[in-house]
């Protein structure tokens, strides 16, 4: 017997072969759901922090715009407090131009009790070209006239 359950969007699959009825299968299935859900808790973030912009050298532009690629999701079956889930961004050192938009520049580390339980990418918002004589000169141009 295969049973889906669902509720607060969590979604569970219990499977009971080699029961001795149908009665015995439904019953067993019903308290392998309701294990499941009182174990299990989820963590989800509603929308993605925002990161300020990042430092590059050589580039056309002094900073590059990042963000979180995507919201963080995590599933704990342990029956842990999910409150005290902490967020840490790292960004890559010494970033250079040129980046293009969708360029992995970091991570966001998520920590429960002081262990690492996953990560998403920190991404380039935008293309920043490399610097070159050309672009210098008009910038210094600018400058003189402003």
């Amino acid at each position: 017997m295969v049973v889906e359950a669902e509720t607060d969007d969590t979604e569970l699959i219990a499977v009971i072969m080699a029961a001795e009825d149908s009665k015995a299968r439904v019953r067993d299935a019903i308290a392998l759901c309701n294990y499941g859900f009182g174990k299990c808790n989820k963590y989800q973030e509603d929308a993605v922090k925002p990161i300020k912009p990042v430092k590059i050298a050589r580039g056309v532009k002094g900073n590059v715009e990042a963000a979180q690629k995507e919201p963080f999701t995590y599933i704990d079956t342990t029956g842990a407090d999910l409150k005290g889930m902490e967020r840490k961004v790292s960004i890559k050192k010494k970033l250079r131009a040129p980046i293009k938009k969708g360029d992995k520049i970091g991570e966001a580390k998520y920590y429960l009790n002081d262990t690492e339980v996953g990560k998403k990418d920190i991404i380039a918002s935008e293309s920043v070209e490399e610097i070159s004589y050309t672009s210098t000169v008009a910038d210094t141009m600018e400058e003189w006239l402003l």
